[in-house]
């Protein structure tokens, strides 16, 4: 078991070095690791046995954890041991030999345009910080930026000129992503008076200058954007339930209902998978399959009617 716990450090390196997981990827990662660990020390079980991992998953079961929260604990030990394989301290990776239960997964809220701009337009706050939680909403509504990347956000990641912001993803990725006129407008008129947060603060040192700032003049954090869409949406009155990540799937539904192209919104979401940005993007694509049904001559009811009309004409 120690040569597991001491493995563990190499792990969270490999996960920084070779693969640009974020840090909050990696704690996780470890964590899952470290409770694995645990739960078989605990229970005097061998790490390297299939039935400990299928244990210590059944153990986290019926305690209530989600199924797409096991799949990613899975995912996590099976990373470690591809680790430890590399590493020649394990013949053969246990956890891919474990399976779990294929789950639906949880589908995104929905916001149809006007839920969006009453959100927006709910902001009441005076100067600066008003100007900012604007501009907060407007980028991420036309962008369809991860929370996480929104207050990642530097100065000289932003061209209002070029109407684009450049975009550090998972992985650490980048990619260039447009910025609607509404969002150029909050931006500039932000960009304005954000001085006057900065002086509140600390002097900006080195390069890293956030774009957002608190009334202390620090970057802004995830979970002080995340109050703020919840006070917009409780202030506006919006029965759907909205985060940050409400208006990410907002924007991708919004721009599918317009007739954008799934590879165009899959590059501006930054997703490595097309199946990911159809799970955006699934009411829409029912939506459309629901038309097709009742309209196309060779598909369900329309296939049907057809059909009656045909053999009307025969009779005749």
């Amino acid at each position: 078991m120690k040569n597991y716990l001491k493995a563990l450090k190499g792990f969270e390196n490999s996960l920084e070095s070779e693969k640009n997981y974020s840090p909050h990827t990696i704690r996780g990662y470890v964590r899952d690791v470290q409770s694995f660990l645990g739960y078989v020390r605990s229970s005097k079980m061998t790490p390297t046995d299939v039935k400990s991992i299928r244990a210590w998953l059944y153990n986290m079961a019926k305690e209530g954890l989600r199924p797409v929260t096991l799949s990613r604990k899975l995912s996590s030990l099976r990373a470690f041991f591809d680790h430890l394989q590399r590493e020649g301290m394990v013949d053969q990776n246990p956890a891919r030999l474990v399976r779990l239960p294929k789950h639906r997964p949880n589908l995104p809220d929905y916001l149809n345009v006007d839920d969006v701009f009453c959100i927006i337009e709910a902001n009441e706050k005076k100067g600066v910080l008003g100007l900012r939680n604007r501009a907060i909403c407007e980028l991420l509504y036309s962008s369809g930026l991860r929370v996480s990347e929104l207050v990642g956000l530097d100065l000289d990641d932003v061209s209002t000129d070029l109407t684009v912001v450049k975009v550090r993803g998972k992985g650490r990725k980048e990619r260039i992503v447009p910025i609607g006129e509404k969002a150029i407008e909050a931006l500039k008129s932000y960009l304005a008076r954000r001085g006057e947060l900065v002086k509140r603060g600390a002097p900006e040192e080195g390069t890293s200058q956030p774009l957002f700032l608190n009334r202390s003049g620090e970057r802004l954090s995830v979970r002080a954007v995340q109050r703020l869409i919840k006070a917009l949406r409780l202030r506006s009155g919006v029965s759907a339930h909205c985060t940050p990540h409400t208006l990410r799937h907002a924007m991708a539904s919004h721009l599918l209902e317009a007739g954008a192209d799934l590879r165009a919104i899959q590059e501006m979401l930054g997703h490595s998978s097309l199946q990911t940005t159809q799970r955006y993007t699934h009411l829409e694509i029912s939506a459309l399959a629901t038309i097709y049904d009742r309209c196309h001559p060779r598909a369900g009811k329309g296939a049907k009617k057809g059909a009656s009309t045909l053999e009307k004409g025969k009779k005749g």
